[in-house]
């Protein structure tokens, strides 16, 4: 996939076919609209384009709301897209400024000036400027002067895409990875840098890989995932840990842990896309370490035996 940061970095493509949006999730009623953009763009001898802003609008239009949980990081995103074909990425920079732009502007600079599509396929509620002012309309009377095609989503699809995002994010928090993973299509990611931590699991016997994520990154309810990774270009299982480590810490700080199977080396400074394949179990407070300990070791056993089962073998097997 290539990727251009901002326009100035789009060279002259053939046919531009766009969309643009968020896409927070990448879920399956996001590819469905990038499965439409090839075949309108191999209908064409096209090039499909797709078109997401980074920092996500909301964090610039709303500065102080710290409510904001992202199914994806842009790296995430990207990653994310490429596994599903994208072609070629366009990421434009959403500053104050850019948000400053009412619709006619956004239109005349961004779409007619800057990226010249041959076709645009966007949704019926899909809005762009300043105070959302932009809608579908404003693209119909500007198509005369843009000389391009534009092409409607339909509502029901649309719709379809919210709720579908709306469902992800509540199936996460409550646990229900199983029913998540089916929105989106394949399994939810975490990618983080691996960084020091206490090593309290080293001292238990479970060394694990910290990881920072994301600020706004949304994560699952707190527990104990099996999760999939890649390791030096090596799939390995593992148990991810997410909570604020109840027997071991008085903290209020959330952790993110990963605990690789049959695995030990230094990780730090890597940075590692960790797949949730399956929930385990719910985090809780134990009342010593060797009750903690005994939960760990049976933790492990129940996801070697879930790793046997051919459904669990994931996209990177």
């Amino acid at each position: 996939m290539r990727v251009y940061h901002g326009i100035h970095e789009l060279p002259a493509l053939p046919n531009l076919v766009i969309t643009f949006g968020s896409f927070d999730g990448v879920h399956l009623g996001h590819q469905e609209i990038f499965r439409e953009l090839a075949t309108v763009a191999h209908a064409v001898s096209g090039t499909p384009l797709v078109v997401t802003f980074e920092p996500h609008p909301r964090l610039v239009i709303y500065p102080l709301d710290n409510s904001v949980q992202l199914l994806t990081s842009l790296d995430e995103k990207m990653e994310l897209m490429s596994r599903v074909g994208i072609e070629h990425l366009l990421i434009l920079p959403f500053t104050v400024e850019f948000a400053q732009l009412n619709a006619d502007e956004y239109i005349e600079k961004v779409i007619l000036k800057g990226i010249k599509p041959h076709t645009i396929i966007i949704g019926y509620d899909h809005r762009f400027g300043l105070n959302r002012q932009g809608d579908i309309n404003f693209l119909k009377y500007f198509q005369e002067k843009g000389n391009y095609e534009l092409i409607e989503i339909p509502a029901k699809k649309i719709d379809d895409i919210a709720i579908s995002s709306t469902k992800i994010r509540n199936h996460l928090l409550s646990q229900d990875l199983a029913e998540a993973n089916l929105l989106l299509g394949q399994p939810f990611i975490i990618k983080g840098e691996v960084i020091r931590g206490f090593q309290k699991g080293r001292d238990l016997g479970f060394p694990t890989a910290n990881l920072k994520v994301a600020k706004h990154k949304l994560l699952p309810g707190f527990g104990i995932y099996l999760a999939k990774t890649i390791v030096r270009n090596e799939a390995k299982y593992g148990l991810l840990y997410i909570g604020k480590r109840p027997s071991l810490s008085s903290s209020d700080a959330v952790s993110v842990e990963l605990y690789i199977l049959d695995y030990s080396g230094d990780l730090y400074g890597e940075h590692l896309t960790v797949e949730l394949i399956n929930f385990i179990r719910a985090d809780k407070q134990f009342d010593s370490l060797k009750d903690l300990v005994a939960q760990m070791e049976a933790d492990e056993l129940k996801g070697r035996e879930l790793i046997g089962q051919p459904k669990y073998q994931g996209i990177n097997a």
